[in-house]
This record gives structure tokens, C-alpha cells and sequence, in this order.
């Protein structure tokens, strides 16, 4: 059995968040399926059609290798390669033609699930691919977040029902802040600190690179 296991987002920037709902994946997985070959990978994006336009490509990656050097997660960089917008959908038929024999997982936070009738082809998402979403911390109950009755009949917290159930949505409850890479920009920018919602090689290299800050004011 194959299991390969994807974050996307924009990343701009990677904070601890992301990292700690990346490592909770792998390590349920590993520990609930341990004679499955696992990979869990972050999915850098070349845009979001619902944001404006992230920070560039070069960047995001480059932070996002600096955050991942010490863990057991990868980085998928197709859709960097593609032409913004991209869709999900397209990620996962590219996906699915270069690993057949793989279970793909995407995994999100429930604020994405709530948006998840928006993106396209959205009928066609959850026969390529199963989800796993992370109830975060002061991310608000299911109803709060007005996700669409449909969805919530195919969401279970019974990983071993998620893992044989076709069009299946798992619940991961593991505590895992709620945190927003566009306030940390604007925290970044307001020159906040930001301990410990960043990790701190991400950190060293926003401000050697000086990313995220107040345009000077030309006089």
C-alpha cells in the first residue's frame, strides 16, 4: 500500500502551523499503517484564485527548505511550474498520472473545507483524492464554519473508516494552532515578534532578505 500525503498553500510565509499538521499526518500514518510506503509533502502553489499574488516562487521555496531540512517531509514543486491560477483539480489528475498505484491524501484546515464548493470541479475533488482536516485551535465548531451538509455526511474521526471508505473526509482533532500567514506578514511588517509562529530558520531568512516589509516612503 501507497500513501502520498500533500499540504498546499501559498506558504508565504511557511509558519509552524503547517509544519505541525504535516508531521501529525505522518506520524498517524505511520504509526496506524506501518507496512504502507508514506509520503507526506508540502505543495507550494504558484497562486491562489481566491488571494492576491503571493511573495515570488524563489522565495516561498526556499523557506519552505529551510523549515523542512531537519523533518521527514518533502516538497511537490509542480504547481510552481504552472501558470497562476492554479487548480486543485488539475493538481490532482497530474498527481494521479505519475503515482497510480498511490492513495493520495489532501490535507487542510477546516477554514479551507468551508470553502471547498467554490473550487473547481469541486463534485470531482473527492473521488481523486481523500481529505484530511485539521479542527484547529479557535477554528470554531463544524456548524460555525457553515460547511455544506453533503461534506459533513462523508466526515468521520475514525481513521480506519477514512482510510477503507471511498470519498472520505477525516477529522484530525490533534490541537494544531490557527494561525494566518497574512497576519504574520502584517505583524512582519508592523515589526512584531513573532516567537515561536515561525520556525526560526524562516525567521533568520525574512529578514536577511528583508521580505514582508513597509515600503520606504521616498521624500
Amino acid at each position: 500500500m501507497k500513501i502520498r500525503a500533500y499540504l498546499g498553500g501559498s506558504f508565504d510565509p511557511i509558519h509552524q502551523a503547517h509544519l505541525d499538521m504535516a508531521m501529525a499526518v505522518h506520524q498517524t500514518l505511520h504509526t496506524h499503517c506501518p507496512t504502507a510506503t508514506i509520503s507526506v509533502e508540502l505543495l507550494p502553489t504558484a497562486g491562489n484564485p481566491f488571494k492576491s499574488n503571493p511573495t515570488s516562487p524563489h522565495h516561498r521555496l526556499m523557506m519552505i527548505r529551510q523549515a523542512t531540512a531537519s523533518l521527514p517531509i518533502g516538497v511537490e514543486t509542480h504547481e510552481l511550474t504552472q501558470p497562476a491560477p492554479v487548480y486543485t483539480i488539475d493538481t490532482l489528475r497530474h498527481l494521479q498520472a505519475i503515482h497510480k498505484d498511490a492513495m493520495l491524501i489532501f490535507i487542510m484546515g477546516k477554514d479551507s473545507l468551508s470553502t471547498l464548493p467554490r473550487w473547481k470541479h469541486s463534485d470531482d475533488l473527492l473521488m481523486m483524492a481523500k481529505f484530511w482536516v485539521f479542527d484547529r485551535i479557535n477554528d470554531g465548531t463544524l456548524d460555525d464554519m457553515n460547511i455544506k451538509p453533503a461534506l459533513l455526511t462523508q466526515c468521520t474521526d475514525d481513521l480506519a473508516v477514512f482510510l477503507q471508505t471511498d470519498k472520505a473526509i477525516f477529522m484530525d482533532h490533534t490541537p494544531i494552532m490557527a494561525l494566518s500567514s497574512s497576519q504574520l506578514r502584517q505583524r512582519i511588517q508592523m515589526g512584531v515578534v513573532i516567537d515561536g509562529q515561525l520556525p526560526s530558520t524562516v525567521a533568520q531568512y525574512i529578514s536577511t532578505h528583508k521580505l514582508y516589509q513597509k515600503p520606504s516612503t521616498v521624500l
